[in-house]
């Protein structure tokens, strides 16, 4: 389990960025491909976001553990009539405007679910306060 930590921060340092891209009022946090076909992208109220808990000393542990990550994210991916193995876990740093410096403490989980059948999987991305935020499906 520590390798699997050690892992998920590790790809969370050198995973490529997304830019983010702000509307008037969210920002674009992610985006992958729906295994139904189309784009899902998880986009989170402005406002919601700056209530989120901050992780400014990354030495110590973040404030949602991995261990609980995975678990939300599991309930979340049954409560969509889905289960499956763990395919890749991210830990991403929210960054939606340098402008915005007190954001760039924020970092939520993406966790990647393999699912059947032929290898399409399932993302869920779980914020910092322990929720799983839906996706839109482009």
């Amino acid at each position: 389990m520590r390798r699997l930590i050690a892992a998920v921060f590790v790809a969370s340092f050198f995973a490529a960025v997304l830019p983010a891209r702000c509307e008037e009022d969210k920002v674009l946090l992610y985006q992958a491909d729906a295994w139904l076909g189309g784009t899902n992208q998880w986009w989170l109220p402005k406002d919601r976001l700056e209530r989120l808990p901050r992780w400014k000393n990354t030495e110590k542990a973040p404030p949602l553990s991995l261990i609980r990550a995975i678990k939300i994210a599991r309930k979340w991916i049954h409560s969509k009539g889905h289960g499956g193995d763990i395919d890749q876990i991210l830990l991403r740093l929210v960054n939606p405007d340098a402008l915005e410096p007190e954001l760039h403490s924020t970092f939520f989980y993406a966790i990647e679910f393999g699912v059947a059948p032929y290898g399409n999987h399932i993302t869920c991305v779980v914020l910092m306060d322990g929720t799983a935020l839906e996706p839109l499906q482009m």
